[in-house]
């Protein structure tokens, strides 16, 4: 190759660090908090929606799909917390 970019003959060192376990628990804590706050909040949007559906009854079906999107994304991050 002449002239060719990016030819290395040397590989740069880099320093190898120890893994901090308590850092990747205390990470791995607070992602399950947070995808525990998921589930209540889409919990408490399917039911605001449930309750929309009999305070407003011209757009049932708008109320009933978001309700419905709501419930599926609560069980999703449920198991999603779970797993």
């Amino acid at each position: 190759m002449t002239g060719g970019k990016h030819h290395h003959h040397q590989q740069v060192q880099q320093d190898i660090k120890p893994i901090d376990y308590a850092k990747k628990v205390k990470h791995h804590k607070h992602n399950e908090h947070l995808a525990g706050l998921g589930v209540v909040a889409a919990g408490t949007y399917a039911k605001h929606e449930k309750h929309m559906i009999k305070k407003d009854p011209a757009h049932f079906h708008k109320h009933k799909i978001e309700a419905k999107i709501a419930s599926a994304v609560a069980v999703v991050a449920r198991w999603v917390r779970v797993a």
